[in-house]
């Protein structure tokens, strides 16, 4: 398999690039680095088949990066990035480069300079471009590779209900979901204010914690958030790498949701690929069966319990008497009860001491 060095200081730039590789079939291995000493020290380790390089790198410049790559490498081929402007420049880079592109370009041009440099069948490769491209399959493809490159244990987006939409990899938590989502949305939504209060009406910022057994990382995308849970172990002290890879991921991810929305009306999508654009389209499944909000359910017959419980709140309220002392509540009860002297229900006081019904004097 081919093997493709990206050399540029603009790490977001390289990372992009060699996520694009991915659109190629089959898609080479890569390697990005942001100078020309640590190209070379990669090129030392294993056969690089394409340099990919910008034409001003700190230190040693692209064409002196070509020389030697070229030097331990005869048939390596190199395409160089450039912004330049100055002709002469320009010609000299042409005459040591198999292809030059000019800033800005097109990710279908470096794709298409890919390749040609590496003898790709261009016919397979521009259908596995079409097929990939489709937002809705990008989608998975991309937390599945965010996922292995960082080597994480989980990469997922949750909506604004902190539910999982998409996701590549088990959850660190059995209940990841519950416990953590909605604090997960809402800490993003304070860090969105910031960003806003701060002038950025498109955030680029990104969050990360540290935990005994994993890290979390996250970052806004759209009207949802990026989390990536890194093993705790094995990131040790490299967390700020996976904080680098995330920030590139952030721009990439709003693109992909941007373009789902948009083809919402003609997009079909089966499977697991269907999860976040159902939510973007305000369907919520679960188990594959479809939650209809109440609101929204027919049904036209009347609820006799549901009357019976509605009633009990439009009765009239019976208002509670007056709270009495117990004299005073005796005295009432005796002068609602009028029994006259010869009622059967009562006995006078000479009846009650015939009857030992008196105390002793």
């Amino acid at each position: 398999m081919s093997r493709v060095l990206i050399v540029d200081d603009a790490i977001d730039l390289g990372r992009l690039l060699q996520t694009s590789l991915t659109m190629l079939h089959p898609t080479p291995t890569s390697a990005v680095v942001p100078s020309a000493e640590e190209a070379i020290l990669e090129a030392m380790r294993e056969k690089v088949d394409l340099l990919v390089t910008d034409l001003r790198l700190p230190g040693m410049t692209g064409q002196e990066l070509t020389e030697r790559i070229r030097s331990r490498n005869p048939e390596a081929k190199v395409i160089m990035i450039t912004g330049l402007t100055d002709d002469i420049v320009l010609q000299q880079a042409e005459s040591q480069s198999d292809i030059l592109l000019r800033k800005p370009m097109e990710i279908q041009d470096f794709l298409a300079a890919v390749r040609k440099c590496l003898n790709m069948d261009e016919t397979s490769s521009a259908q596995a471009v079409i097929e990939t491209e489709k937002p809705e399959t990008r989608l998975p493809v991309r937390l599945a590779d965010l996922r292995k490159r960082m080597n994480a244990l989980t990469t997922l987006l949750l909506d604004h209900n902190g539910r999982v939409v998409a996701q590549a990899g088990d959850l660190p938590d059995m209940d990841f979901e519950s416990k953590l989502g909605q604090l997960l949305v809402t800490a993003i939504g304070y860090g969105l204010k910031v960003s806003l209060l701060l002038g950025k009406t498109a955030p680029e910022n990104v969050m990360a914690f540290h935990g005994e057994t994993y890290h979390l990382v996250l970052a806004p995308v759209g009207d949802y958030v990026l989390v990536l849970a890194a093993d705790a172990q094995r990131t040790g002290r490299h967390l700020s790498k996976v904080v680098d890879e995330v920030l590139v991921a952030q721009k990439e991810f709003s693109m992909i949701l941007s373009e789902m929305e948009s083809n919402l009306p003609s997009a079909v999508v089966t499977g697991e690929n269907a999860i976040a654009v159902a939510v973007l389209e305000g369907a919520i499944t679960e188990n594959n069966r479809e939650i209809v909000p109440a609101n929204e359910v027919e049904n036209n017959e009347p609820d006799e319990d549901l009357e019976k419980f509605e009633a009990i709140f439009t009765q009239p309220q019976k208002v509670p008497p007056e709270k009495t002392n117990a004299d005073e509540f005796w005295d009432s009860a005796a002068a609602s009860h009028r029994f006259g002297p010869g009622s059967a229900s009562r006995l006078t006081f000479e009846q009650a001491h015939q009857l030992g019904l008196t105390p002793d004097e």
